[in-house]
């Protein structure tokens, strides 16, 4: 935490903060400015995988680095003694080579760390930003300041009136939303008089209120700031009662919730009991406002503080004696378990003369195998810089601490008592006696106890120059600057959507890019597609799924873990574009707010001529975790209804397809006058065998059409061995894929579906925007809504070839304004206005 914590005020009011930390009493712990997370949940995976920014403390988190649009900066946690990664073994060197792919920036604190560490340990070759190290400044803030100086700060910062006493009111974390007062704060306030205002420490961020009638409100106060500024508290379960319970502040509680907070809170129990037996407890307000008041009030002036509240709290809270210099003494990490201390503390205490106390700091997978009467324990302590501040005179031995605590400009004591068994284990960087006294260097119990502790050297420059020649208590602010992280408001949650394969191309992955483009550039949200497989193996070649707007691409082939966690943890919106994509990751969206989608055509679904299952997925409960059902057009509602159980029924809906296009006519070119595009996957389900039967016409015929076919598929080598065994190579082109529209649509007068069966080919859009006509068979469900015969394009009988090629030939007479006017119904500003009703509504209601 303290390798981190610096950063917090610089990004509480523009960022979501969340801090991962190894041990919590619960998964997560709502702060004012932040929430932390414990390590190793599901949520603390979940924003490893997504986080858009990540300060990493050198916890060789790298695997979860999943995507390159989120921003990944290292900022190690000590500047190593010992030696590491490569120069330790080359057998560390993949990983090496995986944190150097993981982060975008390494943060450094000197030209020993870059070159040393970072360039040659780790092998790292990205961006190191040389500006100094975050947790140093925590070093920096002074623990002398007088309690009179930091309470006046404290009351311009906040805007609080220097004529009013505070009653401070801190309610305990409960959920997100509205600020509930369990009382009327102006009749409160009316019970203890004008020389009182009430100031409410927010429980949750983002809650934003302005001060009115001398009630203030404040989203982040320590507890020593509390006890500093406000003479009463107010609480209900709030760890502040504590705080001031140990400085004889008084502490009123209102626990109107009691039974259900117990409920929810099942690990405080036995403590939430004992607070509830005590004095000043009310269960609702009109209790709270008979208590005796003018009785609370002289508790409170009677209650004193020590004159540097910030020193005397941390030895208060640790129990120190407040009238003995201390010693802390930090090793390094061995191995795990219980720890020997390597000297008798009596004896040196006694060598002393009593004037010091003893503290420990041990590595958090150790512990003292023994209690000593003068020895206080503060491994569990995490905030190793508070220790720092009030110790006098550190020893440890190895550690890189040591390195740290130098910048205080403390003696340091390194007692090595086994430097020979621990120089043999592992190599080390320098030495430390070119930069220490050497008579502060020491190896046996009786050097330690004899030293001349009245003649300490202090001065710690040489360490200060090599090692933190930039610390001034400003790094955080340089790396805050410096990284830059991107602020921008997301106005939309974020969206998933679900296929069967990543790198594929066809309409579902149209219409998905399109769908991510839109919503990336309007309300900034995310985009996740995730995938059964990476590849569709069927295809000849393969597809990379390419878009800018969109920021995960993964699918559970690889990333199995991750997809889960993903879809378990989001609060995001969930669109299943296919129904073996919904199903395959079904389990994982009990909590989520999901939309399955059909893009086939509903008719094959009912004749189960194509789609034999989908049917009894739906009716059977085999398909489920899903709020709505949509299919592309009424028509397809109107026909599917019937063959729907009531509650699937319940579920159903449609929503049309659209692009991202201007109607862009392109003008009719002669020399293609007659060409005609076919764009479809080659696979079986597209009909596309029907094309030779075309093709066969046309060569009867003797008619100069050319029919180019784009597309890939599993089919796409018999496809074309089929058009050369009927010698149609002149007039059945097969282009291969190609991703340019506009190119396509330049070279040809018309579009041909040749499909029995469509859902809602986005293709056909995208001939309108260029300005041409569509030709399909009037035997897929959607075909009278998307296609007007005559008008913006031609609507024939299945299987009617011989009127094909008169439509190809008669593409020419379309108006585009008939084509322009059937364009702008499926819009994507029509459209997605429709999808932000039913994301909304989503969210309302799960």
């Amino acid at each position: 935490m303290a390798d981190i914590s610096s950063f917090i005020q610089y990004y509480k009011d523009k960022f979501d903060v969340y801090i991962i930390l190894r041990e919590l009493p619960e998964d997560i712990v709502y702060k004012n400015t932040h929430v932390l997370v414990k390590n190793g949940t599901s949520f603390g995976e979940y924003l490893k995988f997504t986080a858009d920014y990540v300060i990493d403390s050198g916890t060789m988190n790298y695997s979860y680095r999943i995507t390159d649009t989120n921003k990944w900066v290292s900022v190690w946690h000590g500047i190593p003694y010992k030696k590491m990664f490569v120069d330790l073994d080359i057998k560390h060197i993949s990983t090496a080579i995986r944190y150097d792919l993981a982060y975008d920036s390494m943060i450094s604190m000197s030209n020993f760390y870059t070159d040393t560490f970072l360039r040659k340990a780790m092998r790292y070759d990205g961006e190191i930003l040389q500006l100094g190290c975050a947790k140093m400044d925590n070093l920096f803030s002074s623990i002398s300041t007088s309690n009179a100086d930091k309470a006046n700060a404290l009351r311009n910062e906040l805007g609080l009136p220097n004529n009013k006493k505070v009653i401070l009111y801190a309610p305990e974390f409960r959920e997100v939303g509205e600020l509930y007062f369990p009382f009327d704060p102006n009749k409160l306030l009316s019970h203890l008089g004008e020389e009182y205002c009430l100031l409410t420490l927010l429980p949750f961020k983002g809650y934003i209120k302005q001060a009115e009638n001398n009630i203030y409100y404040i989203s982040d106060l320590d507890n020593k700031d509390a006890l500093l500024i406000a003479d009463l508290l107010i609480s209900d379960y709030h760890e502040l009662i504590y705080t001031f319970d140990r400085y004889n502040k008084p502490a009123v509680l209102i626990q109107y919730d009691y039974e259900s907070f117990v409920k929810q809170h099942t690990s405080r129990k036995q403590e939430l009991e004992i607070l509830a037996s005590r004095k000043y407890v009310a269960q609702e307000a009109e209790e709270l406002y008979q208590f005796n008041w003018n009785l609370l009030k002289r508790y409170s002036t009677h209650a004193t503080l020590p004159e540097y509240l910030d020193s005397s709290y941390i030895k208060h809270k640790l129990g120190i004696p407040f009238d003995k210099k201390i010693i802390l003494y930090a090793p390094t990490y061995r191995k795990a378990g219980a720890v020997q201390l390597p000297f008798d503390p009596n004896t040196l205490l006694n060598y002393l003369d009593n004037d010091y106390v003893l503290i420990t700091k041990m590595h958090y997978l150790n512990y003292l195998a023994n209690t000593y009467n003068d020895v206080i324990d503060c491994t569990s302590h995490e905030n190793m810089a508070e220790l720092m501040k009030i110790a006098d005179i550190l020893i440890s031995d190895y550690s890189s601490l040591v390195l740290d605590f130098a910048v205080l400009n403390k003696p340091i004591i390194l007692f090595q008592y086994d430097y020979d068994e621990y120089m043999k284990q592992r190599g080390v960087y320098f030495n430390f006696g070119d930069y220490l006294p050497k008579e502060q260097i020491i190896r046996t119990e009786f050097e330690l106890y004899t030293l001349n502790w009245n003649k300490l050297n202090s001065d710690n420059s040489k360490i200060i120059n090599e090692f933190y020649p930039l610390e001034d208590g400003k790094s955080t602010q340089r790396i805050v600057d410096k990284i830059n992280f991107n602020a921008d408001l997301r106005f939309s949650k974020d969206i998933i959507f679900l296929v069967n394969d990543l790198n594929q191309i066809g309409g579902v992955h149209s219409f998905l890019k399109n769908m991510a483009k839109y919503y990336k550039q309007k309300y900034n949200s995310r985009i996740y597609v995730i995938a059964i497989k990476e590849f569709a193996e069927a295809n000849s070649e393969y597809h990379l799924l390419e878009s800018e707007y969109i920021d995960f691409k993964l699918s559970s082939q690889y990333l199995n873990g991750a997809c889960a966690n993903i879809l378990q943890n989001t609060d995001g919106i969930v669109i299943s574009l296919q129904f073996s994509a919904h199903m395959y990751f079904q389990k994982y969206l009990t909590n989520a707010k999901s939309v399955l989608m059909f893009h086939g055509d509903v008719k094959d679904m009912i004749s189960r001529e194509l789609y034999g299952p989908h049917l009894d997925w739906l009716n059977k409960g085999k398909l489920y975790n899903y709020q709505k059902l949509l299919l592309l057009t009424q028509s397809a509602v109107d026909l599917l209804k019937p063959h729907l159980n009531p509650e699937i029924q319940d579920k159903l809906g449609f929503m049309h397809n659209s692009i991202d296009e201007e109607f862009s006519p392109i003008k009719q070119n002669k020399k293609y006058q007659l060409n005609t595009a076919v764009i479809s996957r080659l696979d079986a389900d597209k009909n596309i065998f029907a094309i030779i039967d075309l093709g066969k016409t046309i060569l009867t015929q003797n008619s100069n059409i050319v029919v180019n076919i784009y597309g890939d598929g599993a089919l796409k080598d018999e496809f074309i061995a089929e058009i050369n065994r009927h010698g149609l190579e002149h007039i059945l082109k097969v282009r291969g894929f190609e991703s340019n529209k506009a190119k396509i649509f330049s070279e040809n007068n018309s579009l041909l579906l040749m499909s029995k069966s469509e859902g809602f080919g986005l293709v056909i859009l995208e001939a309108y925007a260029y300005g041409k006509p569509v030709i399909v068979f009037d035997s897929f469900t959607a075909a009278k809504e998307v296609v007007k015969h005559n008008q913006s394009g031609f609507l024939l009988p299945y299987g009617d070839y011989e009127n094909v090629v008169k439509a190809i030939e008669n593409s020419k007479n379309i108006k585009l304004k008939d084509i322009e006017m059937l364009f702008n119904n499926f819009s994507n500003p029509t459209v997605f206005a429709k999808w932000d009703s039913l994301i909304l509504s989503l969210d309302q209601t799960t």
